[in-house]
């Protein structure tokens, strides 16, 4: 079937498209660039195929009406270059090098996988998106502001040598979500150098920040965290106890003693949560290499552990109890 579509160009440049009615186009190999504007007023287009010569789209280049287009090439993605795309498959950024500021605002998908050789995200690049969880390239080097404010947002990973501007997650409605996280990796090792939990002080998590009244410069301060964050409860105080422990970055003895308690004080709860846990094993492996809970409150635990027939929970208990406590005789309540 001939192609209905109608189009210009400028060199390797695409400068204009009209649809002619039709909802599928394949862009002829060839073309380098997407140019300004160009697919913005193909309303009865849905489905483009761009060629692996495809390196740059610019700005404002696609509209609303775009179901599908395939991504894995291009190395420069301009400033609302795909805002508000209704895909919902799964995005691959394979090449990209810089993703403009409101570049996917709005956009439908849930899941992204970025390039290796990333540098930047703009501005609101993906505010108000599907997308629950971002985990960032070693390569990226800076983030601009708001860039990932959405309500579906449960967590972002990134390394220590990106600069993340303002209070990308602070400020949006996922910081009042019980789901959601931070985590943090050394870009030389790779090792996480900690997993923080924002959600447990609501609109006070601003107080981590050095400046507030300046987002676009604002910095996260791990310090202010640690003063901030006993004053959540349940599972997510206990999440962020052992995660502070786990990854000691910064962190202080004091703070350190204070979140050994928490251990210590709930662990029975500290053992229903482990269980839930993806990290399971290295968990149980944890929390009997570390010394977490203390003697007194072990006799207490031993008791409960007993009394609801938890065996799993009394065996680890027991065996905690002859690794630390060797020498210590209490009458445990085992019938």
């Amino acid at each position: 079937m001939e192609n209905k579509v109608k189009f210009i160009r400028r060199g390797d440049i695409l400068t204009d498209v009209n649809d002619n009615g039709a909802s599928e186009f394949e862009v002829p190999k060839g073309f380098v660039s997407i140019g300004h504007g160009v697919f913005r007023f193909c309303d009865k287009l849905r489905h483009v195929i761009l060629p692996d010569t495809v390196e740059n789209i610019c700005d404002d280049a696609f509209s609303w009406h775009i179901d599908s287009i395939n991504l894995e090439h291009v190395i420069r993605i301009g400033k609302k270059a795909l805002v508000g795309y209704r895909g919902t498959s799964g995005i691959s950024l394979d090449k990209a090098e810089r993703i403009g500021a409101e570049a996917f605002m709005g956009c439908a998908f849930s899941e992204i996988t970025f390039s290796e050789n990333l540098i930047s995200i703009g501005e609101g690049a993906f505010k108000g998106t599907n997308i629950e969880r971002f985990k960032l390239p070693r390569s990226l080097k800076v983030v601009g502001d708001h860039a990932f404010e959405s309500n579906k947002l449960k967590s972002i990973e990134y390394y220590d040598t990106t600069v993340i501007e303002g209070l990308n997650w602070s400020v949006s409605e996922s910081v009042y979500r019980t789901e959601f996280g931070v985590t943090m990796r050394f870009a030389e090792s790779g090792e996480i150098a900690f997993r923080i939990y924002p959600y447990l002080h609501g609109k006070k998590l601003i107080q981590c920040y050095d400046d507030v009244t300046a987002p676009s410069s604002a910095n996260f301060i791990i310090e202010n965290y640690d003063s901030m964050f006993f004053r959540g409860d349940g599972k997510f105080l206990i999440s962020a106890a052992i995660d502070r422990v786990r990854y000691p970055y910064k962190l202080s003895s004091n703070v350190k003693t204070r979140c050994l308690e928490i251990i210590s004080d709930f662990f029975p709860k500290v053992w229903e949560y482990v269980g839930n846990s993806a990290e399971k094993t290295d968990l149980h492996s944890w929390l009997m290499n570390e010394k977490t809970i203390s003697r007194d409150q072990l006799t207490k635990h031993i008791d409960t552990a007993v009394k609801i027939v938890n065996t799993e929970l009394s065996a680890f208990l027991l065996e905690y109890k002859n690794r630390w406590y060797p020498n210590y005789v209490d009458d445990f309540d085992l019938n």
